[in-house]
């Protein structure tokens, strides 16, 4: 396997669990995530991923704990 290539899925299963755990933290831990998803979207433009790139990951995880919070508490 390519180095970038896994590099890539790593990046993009790190940016759905901070999705996911985005609605569940503090506002300064939202800040921190906010900085780090900004890295990851200049990251992405860079790769120009649309559909599953890093950013879609992000808000595909963070829709979905959303979803989450919404049926079940």
């Amino acid at each position: 396997m390519n180095v970038k290539f896994v590099s890539f899925i790593i990046m993009r299963l790190l940016s759905l669990g901070i999705g996911i755990v985005f609605p569940f933290v503090s506002i300064v831990w939202k800040t921190t995530i906010l900085i780090l998803f900004f890295i990851f979207r200049v990251i992405d433009i860079e790769r120009d991923r649309k559909l599953f790139g890093v950013t879609s990951m992000f808000f595909l995880g963070m829709i979905l704990a959303y979803l989450y919070r919404l049926i079940w508490n």
